[in-house]
């Protein structure tokens, strides 16, 4: 099926939703259309609030295109391509937009209560192709119930969803549950435990942690494309390198 096929099914199927209030289909079905328009191919970030999610992808980007530290978690979906321009977008309710000239204004922009659905970073790259992206999402352990609205929608548009976790919280049972749930809509998981430069080889070896992550994956009978083992500084564990050339595949 050609991108105009697939356009014109989707601004269909836009056009029956209309009719409904169904605002977070619509919101998800824009963003499709939005994925399909620009030949995108998606990978998103999920997981746990403070899971190192937008270190991690700037690490992958090998640029610092996300706010980190001192700037603890996201609030917003980021949208990061791969582009032939250099631009940062806040997408707002009902299909609005304006354009910005650095991320510290979606903060003021949070701060001041704005609502901002979305941030698009465009970005050159010479390690990836045009049009690969990267979603940095809220966290899925988020009391706001926004952030978990958003978080599903754009986990919907995902190619390959990347399912991130702090090294101390990796056997938390939401982390199984939501991956499961992947599993039911058919989205491809790659789990990733992030920070393991906390683990502690004198109370543990890495390599019983190991087998009881596994053990749990069993347990819970979830499918993985992958299970990596990161950090943004040295370990002798340490995947990153495995994982930045899985994306390049």
């Amino acid at each position: 099926m050609t991108h105009t096929e697939q356009l014109d099914i989707l601004y269909k199927l836009k056009k029956e939703v209309e009719k409904s209030n169904n605002t977070a289909l619509l919101n998800t079905i824009n963003q499709v259309i939005k994925k399909v328009y620009k030949n995108q191919f998606t990978m998103s970030f999920v997981g746990h609030f403070s899971a190192g999610k937008s270190t991690l992808i700037n690490l992958l980007l090998e640029q610092d295109i996300l706010p980190s530290s001192p700037v603890p978690t996201t609030s917003n979906t980021a949208i990061v391509s791969v582009s032939d321009t250099e631009d940062i977008i806040a997408n707002l309710p009902n299909q609005q937009y304006t354009k910005l000239k650095t991320y510290d204004e979606v903060k003021q922009m949070n701060r001041q209560n704005i609502d901002v659905e979305s941030v698009e970073i465009n970005f050159q790259s010479d390690k990836f192709d045009k049009g690969f992206t990267f979603q940095d999402t809220p966290g899925v352990d988020s009391n706001v119930a926004t952030h978990q609205t958003t978080t599903e929608q754009f986990m919907y548009t995902s190619n390959v969803l990347f399912y991130t976790v702090d090294y101390n919280h990796v056997q938390s049972a939401l982390n199984f549950q939501f991956m499961k749930r992947i599993n039911e809509v058919g989205i491809p998981v790659v789990f990733i435990i992030n920070q393991i430069d906390k683990h502690n080889d004198y109370e543990l070896s890495f390599d019983t942690f190991k087998s009881r992550v596994e053990k749990s994956i069993n347990e819970w009978d979830i499918d993985l494309q992958h299970i990596y083992y990161v950090s943004k500084f040295d370990h002798p564990e340490n995947q990153i390198d495995d994982l930045s050339e899985y994306l390049l595949y």
